[in-house]
């Protein structure tokens, strides 16, 4: 059977079946998934081999972790579509798909969460919904050119990708979403960990004689100098398009990946 052939009825049933689950759950747990998918989203796309490519439209001028708790709020559906469209990122991120919608990590969820939410609800809005829905951050003629790129793509798909996201979307995610948060934070904590660590080391170093402490007199920050340390040059540090405007952050990654081959 045609992957286009299974996937409108079956996503749309399996919702229809998830959606009085997670009724109640669905507005508690949407802040965090939101930054969730706001640092899972810009970790991959980081990856990309896109991510240095010039973009074919500007980042929109918000947080990003807040313009996708808006798109979650404005579309009222349960999070496990938002669940499925970071596996649909993962793919499209991993082939470097998609150029247009690829231009930002918002652009990036905007566009395949639209995609994903069409193909589980088995509907067709009008673009200038989308406008609205991202707070008119986001141009009509960009929103038309995500949608017919994204959903070009998805008729690609194999089979077997569109179970993985009928299975995805049939879930009830308010309890990965705790266990997603919650792993975020530990993993905060243990970089900070770490990097309290890494300054008792160097303390230690200072004391034992192996690095020189000194400071500089015009200014209150201490200034190390070692013995065996390298000669640094004062070339500049290059930042890349996407830095200048952007916060990237290590993101907890729980997204299924096929295997190649």
């Amino acid at each position: 059977m045609p992957a286009t052939d299974i996937h409108p009825n079956s996503l749309g049933t399996v919702h229809q079946q998830s959606d009085v689950a997670e009724a109640e759950t669905w507005i508690d747990a949407t802040e965090q998934f939101a930054e969730h998918c706001a640092q899972t989203v810009t970790k991959l796309l980081g990856e990309s081999s896109l991510y240095f490519e010039q973009p074919a439209f500007a980042t929109p001028q918000i947080q990003l972790t807040k313009f996708v708790e808006r798109l979650l709020r404005q579309t009222h559906t349960p999070l496990s579509i938002a669940v499925a469209t970071l596996t649909v990122i993962n793919w499209i991120t991993e082939h470097g798909l998609c150029p247009l919608a690829s231009s930002s990590p918002h652009h990036l969820f905007m566009g395949t969460y639209r995609a994903v939410l069409h193909s589980a609800l088995d509907m067709r809005d009008v673009d200038a919904e989308w406008v609205k829905f991202a707070g008119d951050l986001v141009p009509l003629a960009e929103v038309t050119q995500m949608r017919e790129e994204v959903d070009m793509m998805l008729q690609t798909l194999s089979e077997r990708r569109w179970a993985v996201l009928s299975d995805l979307v049939s879930e009830d995610v308010h309890n990965t979403v705790n266990v997603l948060y919650n792993a975020e934070l530990l993993q905060a904590n243990e970089q900070q960990r770490e990097a309290e660590e890494f300054l008792l080391m160097e303390e230690e170093s200072v004391r034992s004689g192996f690095l020189v402490y000194e400071r500089d007199p015009s200014s209150d920050s201490p200034k190390y100098d070692s013995d065996d340390s390298d000669d640094w040059s004062d070339g500049k540090d290059y930042v890349s398009r996407r830095d200048q405007n952007l916060s990237w952050a290590d993101a907890f990654d729980e997204l299924p990946r096929e295997s190649k081959g």
